[in-house]
Order: C-alpha cells, then sequence, then structure tokens
C-alpha cells in the first residue's frame, strides 16, 4: 500500500515537473510578450504574453527552445514632413511674385506592435532585440506619418477657403482618413498629432494650375491647322502647277511643239514651277 502510495507521490511530482517547466507564459514580464522558437517546431504561431495560459511541450526537451521576448509598450517618433506641391514650381512661374507652394507639417506620433502581428515580423525579419522591434515599428510610423500627411494636405484643399484656419484633425480621423486600422495593420495608433502646419494657399495653387493647364492647351498645335498647312505646302504647290501646265499644253499644241523644238525654254519653264 505504501509502495503504491509512494508511486503515485512520484508520478504527480514528475507530471507537476512536466506541467510546470512546459508552463511558458510564467517567463514572460507583464506588459510583454513571448516568441518561442524550437528546433523541433521551428516558430510558435501563437504569441506567448503574460497572464495568459500557454504550455509547450517543446520545452521539456534542453536547449530545444529559445525564448525571445518583447515590450509592448508604445513607441513614439516625431517627423517633420516638408516639400513643395505638385509641379508647384512650375505653377508659380505663371503667377506674379512666385508664390511659395511648399509645406512643412511636423507629425508626432505613438504606436505598439499587435501580438498577433510579433510572430510575422519575427519571422519575416528576424527580430531578436527589443531594439530591432523598435526599429521596424518606427518604419511603420514613417509611413503612417507620410500618409497623414498626404490626408492633411487634402483636406486642406477640399477646405481651401478655410485654409488659414484649418481645424487640427484627431487621432481618430488622421486614422480614417489614412486607413490606418487596414494600412498599417501590424501596428495599433496610439496618439497621432499635426503641429507647425504651414500649407500655402491652396485656391491659388489651383488657380495657377488651372491658369498653366489653360496656357499649355493655347500653345498645342492645331490639327486643323497642320492638315491645312500639309495641303498648302510646296510640294503641293509644284503638283498643282505641274497639272496646270499639263492642261495648257493640252489647250495649246503650239505651245506644245515650241518648247520641244526648243529645250533651253522647256528647262526654264520646269524651273519656275521649281
Amino acid at each position: 500500500m505504501k509502495k503504491a502510495i509512494i508511486s503515485i507521490i512520484i508520478l504527480l511530482l514528475f507530471c507537476g515537473v512536466v506541467f510546470y517547466f512546459g508552463w511558458v507564459q510564467f517567463a514572460v514580464p507583464m506588459g510583454n510578450c513571448g516568441i518561442l522558437i524550437s528546433k523541433t517546431s521551428g516558430i510558435r504561431q501563437e504569441p506567448i504574453i503574460s497572464g495568459q495560459f500557454a504550455w509547450c511541450w517543446e520545452r521539456l526537451i534542453p536547449t530545444n527552445t529559445e525564448l525571445r521576448i518583447f515590450s509592448l509598450e508604445g513607441v513614439s517618433l516625431k517627423d517633420t514632413i516638408s516639400a513643395t506641391l505638385p509641379s508647384g514650381g512650375t505653377y508659380s512661374s505663371f503667377l506674379s511674385g512666385n508664390p511659395d507652394f511648399s509645406y512643412s507639417i511636423t507629425m508626432e506620433t505613438s504606436a505598439r506592435i499587435k501580438p498577433e502581428s510579433l510572430v510575422k515580423l519575427v519571422e519575416q525579419e528576424d527580430l531578436k532585440t527589443q531594439e530591432d522591434l523598435e526599429r521596424a515599428i518606427k518604419a511603420q510610423i514613417r509611413q503612417f506619418n507620410a500618409s497623414a500627411v498626404e490626408f492633411i494636405l487634402q483636406n486642406a484643399q477640399k477646405n481651401s477657403s478655410e485654409t488659414i484656419t484649418l481645424k487640427p484633425l484627431s487621432t481618430q480621423e488622421l486614422i480614417e482618413g489614412t486607413s490606418g486600422k487596414t494600412g498599417f495593420e501590424d501596428i495599433e495608433i496610439l496618439f497621432s498629432e499635426a503641429s507647425n502646419v504651414k500649407i500655402p494657399d491652396m485656391t491659388l495653387y489651383q488657380y495657377a494650375k488651372n491658369l498653366y493647364m489653360e496656357k499649355t492647351e493655347e500653345s498645342e498645335p492645331n490639327p486643323a491647322s497642320t492638315l491645312s498647312s500639309s495641303i498648302s505646302n510646296p510640294k503641293n504647290e509644284k503638283i498643282e502647277s505641274l497639272s496646270q501646265l499639263g492642261e495648257l499644253l493640252t489647250a495649246y499644241p503650239a505651245l506644245a511643239d515650241y518648247l520641244n523644238s526648243n529645250i533651253d525654254n522647256l528647262e526654264k519653264a520646269l524651273s519656275v514651277i521649281e
């Protein structure tokens, strides 16, 4: 009886040890996310988050697994994006004073990685450290900031009469305007704000653009006038002159005999036609 009890206790202890070593979320601190990589199974497709149950049999094999731990805290980035509106320099030359059609907007955005996207990034970019992760997050924030600036300019153009008093856009408006929920699916935008906004007069820009298009259309050759010019070119005039000479010789045979008898006069007649 005692042997049976001892065997049961030993079995329970063994199961407890096995369960403990496979119970991997204890190795992930609060606010962090772990990605398990094993020699036997590769990258575990479910992220390991502290507080959420996760048991992995791969951990039972010594030196079989590697657990990469990353923080889920937000990463902030401040960008100043400046450039000139499309063809702004060309359009400006059509107006007196050469108005400036350049813009400058400072974007400050904070974002964090989505745990379900972390597995993909580790697999695709072989992220190993927190610095690697933050570098990947900042690259996507830069793309978001560029899209946000484009959206702000489009919004200013739609409300060109209100350019001077253009109201600031909220984080939610910027996310929706840039398709942030779908276009940047690996990160979650926590905060985004535009400051030091310098936008040119959109009404004046549109006027300069229309003026340029009008001038360009006026300078383009008219197909009808080109055809008319082609019809009245010197070659066509020569053909017409030769036709008239033929009709003249047919009407006056004596003139044809005269020209035949005097080749010099024929050459002079042809030289006049040419």
